[in-house]
């Protein structure tokens, strides 16, 4: 499983994407990653957030990865799981795993 976790004020999509391209995509069609399950987080981000914190942050986060997504199981059921954070979104991952 690889996951790919947004950075602050972005979302998924948003994050791994340009007008023309989408990251998030190639690696998907990329046939020496065929065997692996990818998984875009989200986190709620937003400059209005008020006291909402990294703790908020990494709580949000943990709940997204607990919750069961692809082929009916969550995040935290595959054996090997690969986080690729942009920005902020590695500072979410960092707490969420510490």
């Amino acid at each position: 499983m690889i996951v790919f976790v947004h950075g602050f004020l972005s979302k998924g999509e948003k994050a791994w994407s340009t007008r023309t391209s989408n990251w998030f995509t190639i690696i998907q069609n990329d046939p020496e990653l065929n065997h692996c399950d990818f998984f875009q987080a989200e986190w709620y981000t937003t400059s209005l957030s008020g006291s909402y914190d990294l703790e908020d942050a990494a709580k949000s986060l943990l709940t997204e990865l607990a919750t069961p997504q692809l082929p009916h199981r969550s995040v935290w059921e595959y054996p090997n799981i690969i986080m690729v954070g942009h920005s902020m979104g590695g500072i979410v991952i960092r707490k969420v795993l510490i």
